[in-house]
């Protein structure tokens, strides 16, 4: 992709998909970012990294459907029983 003229690796992202695998990048950024610095003759610094976005690591529904959350305040199950 570097030959193609990517610049960085959401470039990268765009038109190969690599990062957007199960793991979002995690396994495969630093690499993506290595090869792209040898490719362009730059260092990893000047290259960057894949942005985070969210959800930043991925969990359950059922550990957010356990949540009891109002008002900016957590609730206990002491609290929602009043």
């Amino acid at each position: 992709m570097a030959r193609l003229g990517c610049t960085g690796p959401n470039h990268t992202k765009f038109f190969s998909r690599c990062g957007m695998g199960p793991c979002q990048g995690r396994l495969c950024g630093i690499t993506v970012t290595q090869i792209l610095a040898e490719s362009r003759h730059e260092t990893p610094q000047q290259i960057g990294a894949y942005r985070a976005r969210a959800p930043i690591k991925p969990i359950p529904l059922h550990s957010l459907g356990g949540l009891h959350i109002g008002l900016g305040e957590a609730n206990t199950d002491e609290d929602a029983s009043e």
